[in-house]
């Protein structure tokens, strides 16, 4: 009995070691660094980790599969940047833009106004934007009442370069029952074509 318990022990001592060699996953990120135990990295999006296996997008479209087994460690990087494209200079024209996405569809909304506006190109990827938005919504469309705040961030590091204030929209026989948060998006972009008479002009 004695000689049972202690092999039992020893099986579970050496699962928890072999358990803890293996790197725990990042959460899903556009920009992730496998570092395999035969000394190569590689660089790409994290698609998932399923059935003990990295799922990677890499930069060339490819989806490539790691086993944990052979993966040293797992870490997001930061994607390099244009040298001198810091704080202000982000919000020149024709510089690329990216709305970081919102639980429901004010990140589209928004994306379409930058559109319309067109002093920034609209992408879909963060590791291709320049510049990213961060959006404070609020409200319903159900109820016709919303509110939105924007926030202009440099997208590796989360700094703030430029906030607005507070934007309300409402719904009603008057607007054409638009939603409330185009509105409030279209409020947003009248404040930032103002404040941009003080941007960076190229």
């Amino acid at each position: 009995m004695k000689n049972a318990i202690a092999v039992a022990f020893v099986v579970c001592l050496f699962s928890s070691v072999v358990i803890g060699q293996i790197p725990p996953p990042p959460a899903p990120s556009p920009n992730t660094l496998l570092r395999l135990k035969s000394g190569e990295e590689v660089k790409g999006r994290l698609v998932e980790v399923k059935d003990g296996t990295y799922v990677l997008t890499l930069p060339d479209g490819r989806t490539v599969l790691y086993p944990t087994t052979d993966v040293a460690g797992a870490e997001r990087f930061m994607p390099e940047r244009t040298p001198g494209r810091t704080g202000m200079a982000l919000l020149a024209p024709s510089l690329k833009v990216w709305v970081r996405p919102t639980q429901n569809d004010t990140s589209q909304i928004f994306a379409n106004s930058l559109r319309e506006w067109g002093r920034w190109r609209v992408v879909d990827k963060e590791e291709e934007a320049d510049l990213a938005v961060r959006l404070m919504a609020d409200g319903s469309s159900f109820w016709g009442l919303a509110s939105v705040v924007a926030i202009l961030e440099e997208p590796t590091t989360g700094a703030e370069i430029w906030k607005s204030k507070k934007s309300k929209g409402t719904r009603n026989v008057f607007h054409g029952y638009d939603s409330p948060f185009h509105r409030a998006a279209k409020g947003i972009i009248e404040q930032m074509k103002k404040a941009s008479e003080g941007w960076p002009k190229g």
